[in-house]
């Protein structure tokens, strides 16, 4: 009741959306918002405390992972540890995978993008996630089976396997 109060007095005062930001969203998801704006140090602080509060959520090692893949121009900490604990966390979901393969393939390891491929694609038929990123999987990268198949085809090409491509 207290809560309820302090709210309304607080969107009374026009600072709502503060205390919403402040109180009502997680970490994982004040990340992904300074992400956008493109406040990486205080997105990786956030992605940082998320993995402290949550350290056995899949979903917020996937993120970190991801987002040390895209930030740090592939230097010292690419954040493939932290998509391999996802994948030890939660190895039924095609987003751990296909995170760890996009990785690898930028790294140029073509044989490994092409076995995390591989295994998005299969557990992503096996569970039935053919579209990732919705619903009960909110809080995960975007990705279709298609694109799947169609990365694995572009690595296996990078090692001239057109015929398997």
């Amino acid at each position: 009741m207290d809560l309820l109060i302090i709210l309304f007095i607080a969107l009374a005062a026009g600072v709502g959306h503060y205390l919403y930001f402040e109180f009502f969203i997680g970490d994982l998801e004040k990340a992904e918002q300074k992400e956008l704006l493109r406040d990486r140090k205080g997105a990786m602080i956030l992605y940082n405390k998320a993995v402290e509060k949550n350290s056995s959520n899949w979903k917020v090692y996937l993120q970190r992972g991801r987002f040390k893949a895209n930030a740090v121009k592939l230097k010292k900490d690419t954040g493939i540890e932290d998509l391999n604990k996802a994948i030890s966390l939660n190895s039924k979901h095609p987003s751990t995978h296909c995170e760890r393969a996009n990785l690898k393939y930028r790294l140029a390891d073509f044989n490994g993008a092409i076995t995390d491929y591989t295994k998005a694609i299969n557990v992503a038929i096996k569970s039935k996630i053919l579209i990732c990123g919705d619903g009960e999987y909110d809080n995960v990268p975007y990705f279709t089976l298609a694109q799947a198949y169609a990365w694995r085809a572009d690595a296996k090409a990078h090692l001239k396997d057109f015929e398997g491509a």
